[in-house]
């Protein structure tokens, strides 16, 4: 999966005012091949600071993650779990144990509610080698008779403050690639270096400047995505594909625009001076507007 929020072409195409051709003015640098991956660096160095603010670990381009977290039981008998990547995307799989030796519980996953960015999951406890009692809404996990549907008051209060160890895989964030082979007008069919995150009806835009287009997603064999409806456009290999918000990109954007200015790009030389200093850049605006349209994208711990 793509890292970067934005390929090179991308950033060359987005009216920034800076000159790509020359990114490194004390390098000497020339080569258009050079530029090009010194623009990929600064970035990936802007997409890392986006993840660091979002206080998103594992980014917010889509990723397969297991996490292992202590949680307490609600006072309704639901296990809430918040995992430290969002959005989540599919939840793989789902376990407990109430202490270190004892052996996992593997949870139904029908039975797990899965919200953006949380999931619950109902308990059931096995009492005295006898039936399994479950706590809260009785029909929030099946059980069949001779199972009871609640615990008393007296035993809910014995396992609300009970820590559970739990253990669950899940894919989150947002599908994040590029095409592999060139496609034609007319084509059902996109080969991309990675499908991490895609599923069926996900919906993903191809960044091909004039020739942008939305796509939908109908099926997936490995890296080669099935779509809902023949392209419109021609795309060559290395066009990115991407399910990443709008106002992250633009925040992509505006950082890398920082981060090239800081390196001397769009500085400042005086003129009539015997032997001129490049003056460095201070403008703070782009990583203000950067951290309003991340608001949404944070965290919330």
């Amino acid at each position: 999966m793509n890292t970067s929020y934005l390929t090179t072409s991308e950033y060359k195409r987005a009216p920034t005012g800076i000159d790509p051709t020359s990114l490194d003015y004390l390098s000497g640098l020339s080569d258009a091949t050079a530029q090009d991956a010194e623009l990929a660096n600064v970035i990936a160095r802007a997409s890392a600071w986006i993840d660091n603010y979002c206080e998103m670990p594992d980014g917010l381009y889509a990723s397969v993650n297991t996490e292992i977290v202590p949680v307490f039981i609600t006072k309704d008998g639901f296990l809430r779990i918040k995992p430290k990547n969002v959005p989540i995307i599919q939840l793989q799989s789902f376990q407990w144990k109430v202490y270190p030796s004892a052996e996992w519980v593997v949870v139904d996953l029908t039975n797990v509610q899965v919200y953006e960015r949380h999931f619950e999951v109902m308990m059931w406890f096995p009492f005295f080698n006898g039936p399994a009692l479950t706590i809260g809404n009785a029909y929030a996990y099946p059980v069949s008779a001779p199972y009871m549907p609640y615990l008393t008051p007296t035993e809910t209060g014995k396992v609300m403050d009970m820590q559970i160890t739990t253990q669950y895989s899940y894919i989150n964030g947002y599908p994040n690639t590029t095409i592999t082979n060139n496609v034609n007008i007319g084509d059902n069919f996109i080969t991309v270096d990675d499908a991490t995150g895609v599923i069926i009806g996900t919906t993903m835009t191809v960044y091909d400047g004039h020739n942008t287009e939305k796509i939908m997603i109908q099926g997936i064999n490995g890296n080669i995505l099935a779509l809902t409806k023949p392209l419109i456009f021609a795309h060559a290999a290395g066009i990115a594909i991407s399910s990443i918000p709008a106002d992250v990109k633009q925040a992509c954007i505006l950082m890398t625009n920082y981060l090239l200015k800081e390196k001397g790009v769009n500085a400042i030389v005086l003129q009539g001076v015997s032997n001129p200093q490049m003056q460095k850049y201070d403008d703070t605006v782009d990583i203000d507007l950067a951290k309003e349209m991340l608001r949404r994208y944070k965290r919330v711990v």
